[in-house]
C-alpha cells in the first residue's frame, strides 16, 4: 500500500493498537511546574537500522540540560515517553497511533516527537503530523530521505542536513575525475532513504555531469549485483553504491572473491564509515561465503567511503548550546548510554550490555537526538508570549488539532539557532534542515606491512558553499580513449594558406590605392583616405578567420593555459569582427550617404559631406563596438566549457567550446546593433542605385556589395545557429566551414566590389598606354630616313 494511503488507517488503528510506552523519563510532579512530554522514538529492531540504544540515551541527556536552564521555558519541564519506532514505516505508524491513543486517554497530549531515527519511519509518520486533527511537531533529527524536503510535510524538521549532500559530492568527484561512465547500486529494502538519494544522483548527473549510469540495480538479500559489474567490465569501472553498512559489507566480500577490486574497480561508498567492513559470512544463492578480517582489509584497499560529519570540530571549548565542551557531553552521554543498557537487558531487549555499549558508543547520530531537543526546547521558548496572545496562556491546555499553536510554534522553529554537539544548528524557511551538512571523504590504503587498512582523509563537501575541497585521492580512471573534436590540420592549413593571399592580395590594393589615388580619378573619387579604414576592416576579418582555423584544428582546452588562450581567443574573435563590420560597413554607409544627398536627396540634393564627418562617424560606430563588448567582458566574461559525448563503446568525443551565462541576450545586442546599420546600408544603397555620374560608377558596385552581404548573413546566421555546438566531427566541420566562409567571404566582397573595379581600370589603363607606347616606338623605327 502506498505510505501516502496509510493516515487512512488511523481510526482502524486508534480501535485495535495496545499501547507498548516503556515507561516515562523524568516525568515527576511538582507544584508549579508544568510537564510537557515529548515522544521519543528510536529503532531498537530493525531491519536495516537498530540505534535506538544510542539515541534515547542523547535525548534523555539533551532533556536534562535543558530542565537545568531557568530561562528556557519557565514554569515547565521537558520529559519523554520513549518508544520503539522500529525501521519500517508500518512498526512506525502503529507505534505512534498507539501512543497518541494512550496520551489522550491518559490526558497528557506530546507536544512533538523526537525521531524517528529512519527516513522509512519518518516519512510514514510526516503525514500524520500534518493532518488537522494531530498538528504534531516532528523533530525526525537523523532521518536524511531527501524525501522529506516534500512540502505537505510542513510539521515535520530535522537535525540533520538533506542526504542531498551525498549526491552533491558525488558529482563533484565525478566531475573532478571526469569520469563518463559510472555505476549505481542502492539497498532496496530502504526504499524511503536509498533509493530517494539513488533517483536524485540520477537526475543530477543528467543535469550537472557528462556521465552516464551504464548499469543501475537494486541490491536485496537475494541478489548483489557484483558478478554482473565484473561481466561488464569493459564498461564497469566506477560504482557507486548507496546502502547500508550489512549490504556494503556483503558486496565488498563478494567484490573480494570476484576479484572485483582496486585498482581496476572504483567502489565508492555512502553512509558507512571506512572502518566498519568487518568480517562477514552470510549464504547468496546457496553458497556460503565467509570473509576474514583480513580479506575484507584487502578487499578494502582503494575505496571511497563518503559519511556525514556529525561532530563539533572543536571539541575542548565550551561554547556550545548547554556550556560544556563536547568531550563532557560525550563523557555523560556514555554514562547514561550504560545506564540505559542495562536497563535494556533488564527488559531482555539486549542480551550482552558491553558489546552493546561497544557498538552503540561511538554512533555520531546520537548527537542529532541531543540537538533534536534543544531545537524543540527554543522553539517552544519563543512560542510562549506568541500562544499567550493567541488565547493559550499555558501549555498544560495544549492538545492536538490545535492548527494555529502548532503553526506558530512552526514559524519560531526558523529561528533557531545555536552551537550544537553535532555541529551548528540554524534553520531558514527554505529548508527544515538544521545543519549545513558536510559530507567527509574518506580512502582506505591497505599497509602490506602491517595487515591493517590506513584511512586518509581526503577531503570534504559542505553544503554551506555547495563546494567540495579538492579531493586528492588516487583514484581509478575509466577506460575510455578521449578523442578531442578538431579538424584535420591539413584542411586548416589550405584554410590558412588562403588567408594569407588574401592578405597579399590587400596588401596590393591597399598600395595601389595608395600610389595612384592622386593620379587616377575613379580612385581619387573613391575617397582614398577613407578606403584605409575598409582595409582595416578585412585584415580583422581575415585575421579573424586565420586564428579561428588554427584554434579549432589543436586540443586547445586540456591545460588550464590552453583553456585560457582560447577563452581569449574567443573573446578577441568577437572583439575584431564586430569593429572589422563597423569599419566596412560604416565607411560603405557613409558614402553612400554621400552620394545620396548630393544627387538623390528628396529636399535638399548637392550637399557634400566631407571625409572627416564620415570619419566621426565611423569612430561613434567603433565606440558602440567598444562600449558593448566591454561591458561583456566585465559582466559576463567568456569561460571555456567541454563538452562529451560517447561514440561507441569506448570512444568518448569531447569538445572544448567558449560560452557564458548569457550569450544569447549579448548576440542579440550585437546583432540587433549591425542589423540596424546593414539596414541603413541597404535602404542607402537602393536609393542611390540609379547614380551613373561619371567617375561615380562606384555606387553600383557598392551597391552589389551590400546586397551580397545581406545575403551571405542571412543565409549564413541561420546556418550557424542550426548547426549548434559542435559535439560530433562532421558537426564540426560545418561550424568552422560556416564561420570561415562567413569572415572570408566578407573581406573577399569588400576587395573584389569596391577596390577590384578601380585598381582594375588603372591596370588596364596602364596596359593599354604600355601597348600603345610600345606600337609608336615600332612605327618610328620602321619610318625611314628620307
Amino acid at each position: 500500500m502506498p505510505r501516502f494511503k496509510t493516515v487512512l488507517l488511523i481510526p482502524v488503528l486508534l480501535l485495535c493498537t495496545v499501547c507498548t510506552r516503556a515507561g516515562d523519563t523524568d516525568c515527576r510532579n511538582e507544584p508549579g511546574i508544568t510537564n510537557l512530554y515529548l515522544l521519543g522514538l528510536g529503532p531498537l529492531a530493525g531491519p536495516s537500522y537498530t540505534g535506538g540504544p544510542a539515541l534515547i540515551p542523547a535525548m534523555r541527556l539533551g532533556i536534562e540540560h535543558v530542565n537545568e536552564r531557568k530561562d528556557i521555558l519557565p514554569g515547565y519541564r521537558l520529559c519523554a515517553i520513549e518508544e520503539d519506532s522500529g525501521c519500517s514505516g508500518t512498526a512506525a505508524l502503529r507505534t505512534i497511533v498507539g501512543t497518541v491513543r494512550h496520551v489522550i486517554h491518559g490526558g497528557r497530549p506530546v507536544m512533538a516527537t523526537i525521531g524517528p531515527a529512519c527516513s522509512e519511519s519518518a516519512i510514514s509518520l510526516a503525514p500524520l503530523g500534518a493532518r488537522k486533527e494531530i498538528s504534531l511537531i516532528q523533530i525526525a533529527a537523523s532521518a536524511g530521505s531527501p524525501a522529506l524536503n516534500n512540502e505537505t510535510f510542513v510539521n515535520t524538521f530535522r537535525t540533520l542536513g538533506s542526504a542531498l549532500a551525498y549526491v552533491n559530492a558525488a558529482v563533484q568527484l565525478i566531475n573532478q575525475n571526469k569520469w563518463m561512465q559510472v555505476a549505481a547500486v542502492y539497498e532496496d529494502e530502504s526504499r524511503d532513504f536509498f533509493q530517494s538519494i539513488f533517483v536524485e544522483f540520477s537526475k543530477a548527473l543528467r543535469e550537472k555531469t557528462q556521465a552516464r549510469i551504464v548499469y543501475q540495480s537494486p541490491m536485496y538479500d537475494q541478489f548483489l549485483p557484483v558478478d554482473q559489474i565484473r561481466d561488464h567490465s569493459s564498461l564497469l569501472r566506477i560504482i557507486f553504491v548507496f546502502a547500508a553498512r550489512r549490504f556494503s559489507v556483503n558486496l565488498l566480500c563478494l567484490a573480494y572473491q570476484f576479484d572485483v577490486l582496486y585498482p581496476k574497480y572504483q567502489w565508492i561508498f555512502h553512509n558507512v564509515g571506512p572502518g566498519q567492513f568487518n568480517a562477514v559470512n552470510f549464504t547468496y544463492n546457496g553458497v556460503h561465503y565467509n570473509c576474514t578480517q583480513e580479506q575484507m582489509n584487502q578487499a578494502a584497499d582503494g575505496i571511497i567511503a563518503n559519511i556525514y560529519s556529525l561532530e563539533r570540530q572543536d571539541q575542548e571549548t565550551n561554547d556550545t548550546v548547554s556550556g560544556i565542551s563536547f568531550t563532557q557531553y560525550r563523557a555523560e552521554y556514555e554514562c547514561l548510554l550504560q545506564d540505559y543498557l542495562e536497563e535494556l537487558f533488564n527488559r531482555s531487549i539486549v542480551s550482552n550490555v558491553s558489546e552493546e555499549f561497544e557498538s552503540h558508543s561511538t554512533d555520531a547520530f546520537a548527537n542529532l537526538y541531543y540537538d533534536a531537543v534543544w531545537t524543540l526546547a527554543f522553539g517552544l521558548n519563543y512560542s510562549l508570549p506568541l500562544l499567550s496572545e493567541n488565547g493559550l496562556e499555558n501549555l498544560a491546555n495544549y492538545s492536538y488539532g490545535m492548527e494555529n499553536a502548532t503553526r506558530i510554534i512552526r514559524e519560531q522553529l526558523f529561528r533557531v539557532e545555536f552551537e550544537g554537539m553535532s555541529g551548528r544548528i540554524a534553520y531558514d524557511k527554505t529548508h527544515r534542515d538544521g545543519s549545513n551538512t558536510v559530507i567527509n571523504s574518506f580512502q582506505v590504503h591497505f599497509n602490506e606491512s602491517s595487515g591493517q587498512p590506513d584511512v586518509v582523509a581526503i577531503g570534504s563537501y559542505d553544503s554551506s558553499t555547495n563546494d567540495s575541497s579538492n579531493l586528492n585521492g588516487s583514484f581509478s580512471q575509466d577506460t575510455f580513449d578521449r578523442q578531442i573534436v578538431r579538424i584535420h590540420w591539413a584542411l586548416a592549413g589550405l584554410m590558412v594558406a588562403f588567408v594569407c593571399l588574401l592578405f597579399l592580395l590587400t596588401m596590393f590594393l591597399q598600395a595601389m590605392n595608395f600610389w595612384y589615388s592622386n593620379t587616377h580619378k575613379p580612385l581619387k573619387a573613391s575617397s582614398p583616405n577613407l578606403t584605409h579604414l575598409i582595409f582595416a576592416g578585412c585584415y580583422l576579418f581575415l585575421l579573424t578567420a586565420g586564428v579561428f582555423a588554427v584554434f579549432h584544428s589543436n586540443t586547445i582546452g586540456l591545460s588550464v593555459n590552453g583553456q585560457i588562450a582560447y577563452s581569449v581567443q574567443c573573446s578577441l574573435n568577437i572583439w575584431a569582427t564586430s569593429m572589422g563590420y563597423s569599419l566596412i560597413f560604416g565607411i560603405v554607409c557613409g558614402k553612400a550617404w554621400r552620394i545620396y544627398r548630393i544627387f538623390t536627396h528628396f529636399s535638399n540634393p548637392g550637399k557634400l559631406i566631407s571625409d572627416p564627418i564620415l570619419v566621426c562617424f565611423v569612430v561613434c560606430l567603433l565606440i558602440g563596438d567598444f562600449i558593448i563588448n566591454l561591458a561583456w567582458n566585465l559582466i559576463d566574461p567568456w569561460t571555456v566549457k567541454e563538452e562529451a559525448k560517447f561514440n561507441g563503446e569506448n570512444a568518448v568525443i569531447v569538445n572544448f567550446y567558449c560560452t557564458c551565462d548569457y550569450l544569447a541576450v549579448w548576440l542579440l545586442i550585437l546583432l540587433v546593433y549591425k542589423g540596424l546599420l546593414a539596414l541603413i546600408a541597404l535602404i542607402l544603397s537602393v536609393l542611390t542605385r540609379r547614380v551613373h555620374k561619371k567617375h561615380f560608377k562606384s555606387s553600383k558596385s557598392t551597391a552589389i556589395f551590400i546586397y551580397s552581404l545581406v545575403l551571405l548573413y542571412g543565409v549564413g546566421l541561420p546556418s550557424l545557429l542550426l548547426s549548434g555546438l559542435p559535439t560530433k566531427e562532421t558537426r564540426l566541420y560545418i561550424f568552422v566551414s560556416i564561420v570561415y566562409i562567413d569572415l572570408v567571404t566578407t573581406a573577399l566582397l569588400c576587395l573584389s566590389c569596391l577596390f577590384l573595379p578601380p585598381v582594375w581600370s588603372l591596370l588596364n589603363l596602364k596596359f593599354t598606354s604600355l601597348l600603345k607606347s610600345c606600337y609608336h616606338k615600332k612605327r618610328a623605327h620602321r619610318q625611314p630616313l628620307y
